[in-house]
């Protein structure tokens, strides 16, 4: 049987009359601005684009689109799936800092002087081709930090396999998630006098009596036409699409799982953000969610049918919050030239521009979540600068204040420190909130990475709406939650250039709508849940995190961007002496020695590094007693044996770790300069399973006879560098009876030979003549 032509297809969905009420609320917003003279229908479209209500107006047309059965019929302009994928798209565009309500026009007027259906899609292709460009995309980047148990960022690109992902994000929350936070209050009742809940014997009108996606989206949307429309803030549905700047596939998993992952391709697309808020609802049972870098937390659940002004009041409110309710990162300033924040320098105020894209975000929700870009002064064409977003435990000693140390010890080929800031702490964002247990869950697989203790973290629901909540009755603080108009600002932070201390700066959690999720699946059995008397500490038993911006300097390229085998090795030979620096001159232990932590100096003068060793996050003074954070420091992939083992970190573990990130890069540089491990790769096996099966793994692959194998995985482009891999191999696993994993007491013994090592095989290149 022939296929039907499109117009076949619209001939069978008309949509004429399914935008009747659309037209009403244009017609009603031509006479409230007073335009109802004008009698061209392409004039009065003009004329609406320049008011403010145009986007809005966008908006409820495309989203009363989505509801017709044409655009689940129609295939999709785009050739994958069908015309509501290119409307979600569509939609996300309207919410993008490029939209041009302009180009609205002719839909619009097609809209507004009643054309044929197949006028009106005409209009619609036009504006879908006009707007169809390749989505942006961000830089795939290894893994910033390694916590007490594994996260979802060691796996990027074609390595977020449906197994391993879920896996990871389920290790990621596990012990970081509260349900049924307590009672909501009235506070938000002005709002939902404005909205009549169509509400009769207890049960919302129209709602489908079988809540599937497409039945509830349908009458979601015609509730967002009737009570929302009017918000500063859309709902919107791409339940096929992966957000912009992620490369996650979506996939049907379990209910928590998939939404957690929905929040984790948020983080990535947006890596500064503070917390992100969602909802699930389960046929009409309602849930809401926020996620921070610390965990995630719910409200308690309730029937929409039962309590239908508490659904509008909240689903209104989200449509209503600002930036920073909305947990967007407000520090980040915009003007003509660009994004940029503040440096106080010399009593002055400088704007620092930083690039559109970060050089390097760590991509899961439970972690440090470090975002880095480049940066340059107002009015320069160069790079000077690198701008670095992290969340680190309050633990830690400061980045900023182990530069600072380095830099007064004269350590050499580490970052210079230009400024660094706190800005935010989860403790200020949960302030007042009390804490119960956390939520533990049965893992699927026995071989993923375990917990190095037993203590977990808790959360609790911040202040969405504003809207207060009753304390848990098994709180032990006895403090009472705030209302949001009690809490008074405290001003903003001051830079600093020789204290990290975090001044307190308060601020009011909430919930978003652009980025919430709703799922309408039934409940998981296979996620029980068991509850453990949680270890609480100074703020409960959360992990308190603080967020802060440090400025660096110089700017330089990824270490796999290296242009040529002998620059390859300059750069080792120089991460060897800058680790040896870090160690006997600033008596400092870098502790996350990885690919992302390194990066290549545009050197003018011979003297100069030519890579610069950064990120100092985990670091530690030697003689600094333990900080009493919750991670095993160190990035999955690049953890020596024994740190894997729980031994107590040495100089030694760092030099192993650049070890393991030499070999990396070889394996994962890909012909063309691409990068990635091939599907067959022994690598993968550094980042899966249990923290003693990966010590094993390795220790058996450092063996001279596993080694070959590694070795087998070098490319051709790469032959020459197996004798020198091969060195440092010798060098760091000697045989005594056994494999030889310790520490020397002399540290010369290590970096010394590895230095000669590097020095032979540059001698010998350039010999050569090799690249």
């Amino acid at each position: 049987m022939a296929a039907l032509s499109d117009a076949e297809i619209i001939a069978q969905n008309p949509i004429g009359g399914q935008l009747d009420s659309f037209r009403r609320a244009l017609q009603s917003t031509f006479d409230e601005l007073r335009l109802s003279e004008v009698k061209d229908h392409r004039s009065l479209s003009a004329r609406l684009v320049e008011t403010t209500d145009a986007k809005f107006l966008a908006v409820d047309l495309v989203l009363t689109l989505q509801t017709t059965s044409l655009a689940r019929t129609l295939l999709s302009r785009s050739g994958t799936g069908t015309l509501l994928r290119d409307l979600s798209g569509l939609v996300a565009h309207l919410d993008s800092p490029d939209f041009d309500t302009r180009s609205f026009i002719p839909l619009f007027e097609h809209v507004d002087g009643c054309a044929s259906d197949q006028e009106i899609c005409a209009a619609l292709f036009t504006l879908l081709a006009s707007l169809r460009s390749t989505p942006p995309t961000v830089f795939s980047k290894l893994p910033l930090d390694t916590p007490v148990k594994s996260n979802s960022s060691s796996q990027c690109a074609d390595e977020q396999t449906h197994n391993d992902i879920d896996e990871r994000i389920l290790q990621e929350i596990n012990g970081c998630v509260y349900r049924d936070t307590k009672e909501w209050s009235a506070d938000a009742d002005r709002m939902t006098k404005m909205a009549n809940p169509q509400v009769r014997s207890g049960l919302w009108t129209e709602y489908p009596i079988v809540p599937s996606q497409d039945a509830f989206f349908s009458w979601f949307w015609a509730f967002q036409r009737r009570y929302l429309c009017r918000g500063r803030g859309t709902f919107y549905a791409s339940p096929d699409l992966p957000l912009a700047g992620s490369d996650y596939v979506r996939k049907h998993t379990d209910e928590l799982l998939k939404f957690t992952g929905h929040a984790r391709e948020v983080f990535a697309a947006q890596p500064t953000r503070r917390f992100l808020h969602g909802f699930i609802i389960r046929g009409s049972i309602m849930e809401l969610w926020v996620f921070d870098r610390s965990g995630l937390y719910g409200s308690e659940k309730f029937d929409i049918h039962k309590d239908p002004r508490r659904f509008i009041k909240i689903m209104f409110g989200y449509t209503r919050m600002s930036d920073e309710q909305l947990g967007v990162d407000t520090f980040i300033k915009e003007d003509k030239e660009g994004k940029y924040v503040v440096l106080e320098e010399e009593a002055k105020e400088e704007h620092v521009y930083l690039e559109d894209k970060p050089i390097a975000f760590q991509r899961a929700i439970v972690c440090r979540g470090t975002a880095c870009y480049r940066a340059r002064k107002r009015g320069s064409q160069q790079w000077q600068y690198v701008v670095k977003f992290a969340w680190r435990s309050n633990k830690r000693q400061a980045e900023g204040e182990l530069l600072r140390l380095a830099k007064e010890r004269n350590v050499w080929g580490v970052a210079k420190l230009i400024n660094h800031r706190d800005l935010d702490a989860i403790a200020d964002l949960r302030s007042g909130l009390q804490f119960g247990k956390p939520q533990i869950f049965r893992l699927a697989r026995q071989n993923l990475i375990s917990q190095s203790r037993t203590g977990t973290r808790s959360s609790m629901l911040a202040n969405p709406l504003g809207i207060s909540l009753t304390p848990l009755a098994s709180s032990s603080s006895g403090q009472k939650r705030k209302r949001a108009d009690e809490k008074a600002m405290a001003p903003p932070p001051k830079w600093s250039r020789s204290k990290s201390s975090r001044r307190s700066h308060t601020t009011g959690s909430s919930v978003q709508a652009d980025g919430g999720v709703s799922s309408c699946v039934d409940d998981n059995p296979n996620l029980n849940s068991l509850t453990t008397t949680p270890e609480v500490g100074e703020h409960g038993s959360f992990e308190n995190r603080i967020f802060s911006c440090l400025i660096i300097s110089p700017p330089g390229r990824p270490l796999r961007e290296f242009k040529s085998i002998l620059e390859f090795l300059h750069v080792c030979l120089d991460v060897v002496k800058a680790l040896r620096s870090l160690h006997c001159n600033g008596k400092i232990l870098h502790r996350d020695i990885s690919e992302n932590n390194i990066i290549i100096a545009e050197t003018k003068r011979e003297e100069e590094p030519r890579a610069i060793v950064i990120d100092l996050d985990l670091g530690k003074e030697l003689d600094r007693a333990p900080s009493g954070a919750r991670h095993r420091t160190g990035t999955m992939e690049f953890m020596a044996i024994e740190v894997l083992r729980g031994k107590q970190h040495t100089y030694r573990h760092d030099v192993e770790s650049f070890f393991y990130v030499i070999v990396w890069v070889i394996i994962s540089h890909r012909p063309g300069g691409s990068q990635g491990l091939s599907k067959e790769s022994q690598l993968r096996d550094w980042y899966r399973g249990s923290y003693t099966h990966i010590a094993t793994i390795k220790r058996g692959q450092m063996d001279r006879g596993g080694f070959k194998d590694i070795l087998a995985e070098f490319l051709p482009a790469f032959e020459s560098l197996k004798g020198p891999v091969e060195e440092l191999r010798d060098i760091l696993f000697p045989y005594r009876g056994e494999l030889f994993t310790g520490t020397y007491k002399d540290p010369d013994r290590l970096y010394h030979p590895m230095i000669k090592v590097f020095e032979r095989a540059i001698a010998q290149h350039r010999g050569l003549g090799l690249g």
